[in-house]
């Protein structure tokens, strides 16, 4: 029996939406998080904010344009909840959704290992940061590198249709050189061409 998936491709963004809102909504409790306002003032604060939402669109117009991979829809929400601890004056226990979703994905996926172990480097450096402020505001300018090191495992790369255009460089040298057109033939003489 086929079943069709309600959801079809908002799947995975509105998995991204629901980890966003479940940061959002746990940042209420704990103590809060560095900012990067210690640092680099509002205009940095703008600055990172400004970049969290646009990679956070890129996010999800990949999420909808690429097929998933496969770390699923843990994949899919591990960078939304990321960059969601951007916002100034979130709490500690924001925390727990990206690093609960982290660890989910690097065991789904063997590929994502590394990535998570990065991630949660970076989340248990902000929560070590949590009295220093320039220390805590140079963790919370690494929040869109963590992202970015998420979103790996969130779709895959699709396939090209042309497996023998993927490497040019060691078919190139099987083909005729080209530089025949650069050459005249020096054997013909003017009036010759045509007579019987």
């Amino acid at each position: 029996m086929i079943m069709r998936n309600p959801f079809g491709r908002w799947r995975r963004p509105l998995a991204a939406l629901a980890a966003l809102m479940a940061t959002l909504a746990l940042g209420l409790a704990g103590p809060a998080l560095p900012g990067v306002v210690p640092l680099f003032g509002w205009g940095g604060l703008g600055l990172l904010l400004a970049g969290c939402a646009g990679m956070l669109s890129w996010h999800g117009a990949r999420m909808r344009s690429t097929p998933a991979g496969r770390a699923g829809d843990p994949g899919a929400a591990l960078p939304a909840s990321i960059l969601a601890l951007a916002v100034p004056g979130l709490g500690a226990a924001a925390l727990l959704v990206p690093v609960a979703l982290s660890i989910r994905c690097a065991s789904r996926d063997s590929d994502l290992r590394l990535p998570a172990l990065a991630v949660l480097s970076g989340l248990l450096a902000m929560l070590c940061t949590v009295g220093s402020p320039l220390l805590g505001a140079l963790a919370c300018a690494a929040i869109p590198l963590l992202a970015g090191l998420s979103t790996r495992g969130a779709a895959l790369v699709p396939a090209n249709d042309n497996p023998s255009m993927e490497r040019p460089g060691e078919i190139w040298a099987l083909l005729p050189r080209a530089t025949y057109a650069n050459h005249k033939n020096e054997d013909t003489e003017s009036g010759t061409w045509g007579v019987a």
